[in-house]
C-alpha cells in the first residue's frame, strides 16, 4: 500500500505537465498505430505457426500412443496364446479364447488407426516414401506382418477346443511372432521415421518464426527510434530531473508490487497444495489447492500447527527425520500418510524447504503437498501383477510345483555349484506306472487329481530347503538333491515310493500293484570339468528305464537295480 501511495503522489505531480505533451503525443499517434498493426499481423502469424506446431505434436503423440498400444497388444496376444498352449483346464481355455477374441478386436482397431484408415490418425496421406515402404511395401512390411499375425490369430480362435494339437501349434506360432524383435523394432522405427518427418516440418516452422521475430525486432527498433525516441528526447529536455526521479521510484515500487502479485497469483492458481509456516510450524498461508486437498477452510487452517495433518500420535514415527532435517536448513523430500478434516487418509508426497532472511537466519518453511494415493495403488497393483507373472512362469499350473523350465535352470545352477565345491549332486527321475491306462480307465479329470496328489507327496517327503521337486513332463517328475550321495538319493527315492503307495489310489493295472505306484531312477555324480548336467540327467533316465524294465514299482540306481519293493 505504501508503494502505491508513492506512485500516486508522483503521478499527481505530473498532471500539469501533460498539457505540454499533448501536441507531441498527437503527432506520434499515427505512427504508433501503424506499429501496433504491424505487430498484430506478426503476432497473428506466429500464433498460426504455433497452432501448426501443436497439431504436429498432437499427431506425433497419437502415433506414439497407438504404436505403443499395438506393441502391448502383440505382447498380450503372445502371452494369452502361450497360456492357451500350455493349459489343460477346459474352463481356462474358454476364458483365454474369449480374451483372445477381445484382444483381436482391439488389435484391429489399433492397426486401422496406425495405418490412417480411421479418424484417429490422419498421417497416411502425407507420409514420406521411406515410411510408406516400411508400412506397406514388401513381404516384411508392417501391414503384411500384421495381416499374417491376424490370420494366425483368427485361425487359432476358429480352431475347435477339441483339436488341442492344432490349437497348440497355432498358439506357439502366435507366441513366437508376438514377441518377435523384428516386428516390434519395425513399430519403433516407424515412430522414429514419423518423428523425423515432423522434426523437419518443425524446423521449417521455426525458420518462419525466426523471420517473424526478426521482423518484429525490426518493427520494435523502428518504433523505438522513430516514435518513442523523439518523445523521450522532448520530455528529457524539459523535465530531465523530474523524469529521473519518477522513473526510479516508480520502477522500484512497481517491480516489487508486481513480483508479490505474480507470486501470489501463481501460488493460488497452482494445482499443487502449498503451505507457508513460521519457524515453529504454525501455518501462515495455504493456497486453494491445499484447502481442497485437506478439506479445510482458510480460517480453519491459518494459525494451526502442521501436526493437524497427522491425525493421531501413531503417525508421528513417519516424521522422525523431517523436523531435524528442515530445522538444520536442509530441504526435505519424502512420502507421508496425511489425514484430511473428515478423517480420511491419503498418501502425500511432500517437499519442504526453509525460508531464509537476508542474513541467512531461518524465517519459516514452505511446503508443497501432492496426493499420490492413486500412484501408490497403481504401484501396488503392478507389484502384485509382476508377482503373479513370476508365479505363472515358474509353477506348473496343474500340480503347483516347479515346472520343467525352473527345473532345467535349477539343475544347471546346482551342477555349477557342485562342480565348484567338488560335492556330489543326486537326481531322481520318477514315472507313474501305467498312467495312460489309468487315464483311460478313470478319466483325465481323475488323472489330474492323481498327478496333484503325487506332486503333494513329493513336496512332503523333501525336508531340506535345497531339495526341489518339479513336474518334468506328463506323468514324469524329477527331484533334485544337492550335496547328496547315491545312497542318500536311494533312501529318499524309496521314501517317495512308499509315500505314494500309502496314498492307496486304486490302480488301473493290478498286475504291478493294487494301488498307484511309481518307478524311480536315481543317479549321483561329482561334476567333472569335462561333464555337463546332461550327463546326470541321462544317467537318471537310464536308471528309470531299468526300474521300469525290471517290473516297475521299484527304485533303481544308475549302476544296479535296487529291488526294494513289494512292501
Amino acid at each position: 500500500m505504501a508503494g502505491r501511495a508513492i506512485v500516486n503522489g508522483i503521478r499527481e505531480t505530473y498532471v500539469d505537465l501533460r498539457a505540454l505533451h499533448k501536441q507531441l503525443i498527437l503527432g506520434l499517434t499515427t505512427r504508433y498505430v501503424l506499429v501496433l498493426v504491424v505487430l498484430a499481423i506478426l503476432v497473428t502469424s506466429n500464433l498460426l505457426l504455433l497452432q501448426h506446431q501443436i497439431e504436429l505434436s498432437s499427431t506425433d503423440s497419437a502415433v506414439i500412443n497407438t504404436s505403443g498400444r499395438q506393441r502391448m497388444l502383440y505382447q498380450r496376444t503372445a502371452l494369452l496364446a502361450q497360456q492357451l498352449a500350455i493349459t489343460d483346464d477346459q474352463q481356462q481355455r474358454i476364458d483365454l479364447h474369449t480374451s483372445l477374441q477381445r484382444t483381436l478386436t482391439l488389435l484391429e482397431e489399433a492397426h486401422e488407426e496406425l495405418m490412417g484408415e480411421r479418424d484417429g490418425l490422419a498421417h497416411a496421406a502425407d507420409m514420406d516414401d521411406e515410411l510408406r515402404n516400411l508400412y506397406f511395401k514388401g513381404e516384411n512390411s508392417l501391414d503384411r506382418r500384421y495381416h499374417s499375425y491376424i490370420d494366425l490369430l483368427r485361425d487359432l480362435i476358429d480352431t475347435p477346443h477339441e483339436n488341442r494339437a492344432a490349437q497348440r501349434a497355432l498358439a506357439r506360432q502366435i507366441a513366437d511372432r508376438g514377441i518377435e524383435e523384428t516386428m516390434l523394432a519395425q513399430l519403433d522405427h516407424a515412430v522414429l521415421l514419423h518423428q523425423r518427418a515432423s522434426e523437419t516440418k518443425l524446423r521449417n516452422i521455426n525458420r518462419q518464426q525466426g523471420w517473424i521475430w526478426l521482423a518484429a525486432a525490426f518493427t520494435l527498433l523502428y518504433s523505438a527510434l522513430a516514435v518513442f525516441r523523439p518523445m523521450a528526447r522532448r520530455i528529457r529536455d524539459e523535465f530531465k530531473e523530474l523524469d529521473n526521479i519518477k522513473h526510479t521510484l516508480e520502477l522500484r515500487v512497481l517491480e516489487r508490487t508486481q513480483e508479490v502479485q505474480d507470486l501470489a497469483q501463481a501460488m493460488e492458481a497452482s494445482g499443487e497444495a502449498i503451505l507457508i509456516t513460521d519457524r515453529d510450524g504454525i501455518i501462515k498461508y495455504a493456497n486453494q489447492a491445499c484447502l481442497r486437498l485437506n478439506g479445510y477452510s482458510k480460517a480453519e487452517l491459518i494459525g494451526q500447527h502442521t501436526r493437524i495433518f497427522r491425525g493421531d500420535a501413531s503417525a508421528a514415527v513417519n516424521y522422525a527425520d523431517l523436523w531435524p532435517s528442515i530445522q538444520s536448513g536442509k530441504m526435505w523430500i519424502g512420502d507421508l500418510v496425511n489425514v484430511r478434516k473428515d478423517g480420511s487418509r491419503y498418501n502425500a508426497h511432500l517437499t519442504i524447504a526453509p525460508i531464509l532472511r537476508e542474513d541467512n537466519s531461518l524465517d519459516g518453511y514452505v511446503g508443497i503437498q501432492s496426493d499420490i494415493t492413486f500412484r501408490k495403488q497403481a504401484e501396488q497393483r503392478l507389484q502384485n501383477a509382476n508377482q503373479e507373472l513370476d508365479r505363472l512362469a515358474t509353477e506348473d499350473p496343474l500340480t503347483a510345483i516347479a515346472n520343467r523350465r525352473v527345473f532345467d535352470r535349477d539343475l544347471e545352477e546346482e551342477w555349477a555349484r557342485a562342480r565348484r565345491a567338488n560335492t556330489s549332486i543326486t537326481l531322481i527321475m520318477i514315472d507313474i506306472d501305467y498312467f495312460k491306462t489309468y487315464n483311460d480307465s478313470f478319466g483325465h479329470q481323475q488323472g489330474d487329481t492323481c498327478l496333484q496328489q503325487v506332486a503333494q507327496a513329493l513336496s512332503q517327503v523333501l525336508s531340506r530347503p535345497a531339495d526341489r521337486a518339479a513336474r518334468y513332463g506328463g506323468e514324469e517328475f524329477a527331484v533334485l538333491l544337492p550335496d547328496t550321495t547315491i545312497n542318500g538319493g536311494i533312501e529318499v527315492a524309496e521314501t517317495i515310493r512308499q509315500r505314494i503307495k500309502s496314498l492307496e489310489l486304486p490302480a488301473a493295472d493290478t498286475e504291478v500293484s493294487p494301488y498307484v505306484s511309481v518307478s524311480l531312477g536315481v543317479a549321483s555324480m561329482v561334476p567333472q570339468p569335462d561333464q555337463t548336467a546332461m550327463a546326470l540327467l541321462q544317467a537318471a533316465d537310464q536308471a528309470l528305464y531299468k526300474a521300469k524294465k525290471s517290473g516297475r514299482d521299484r527304485v533303481a540306481s544308475a549302476e544296479v537295480i535296487d529291488t526294494l519293493s513289494n512292501a
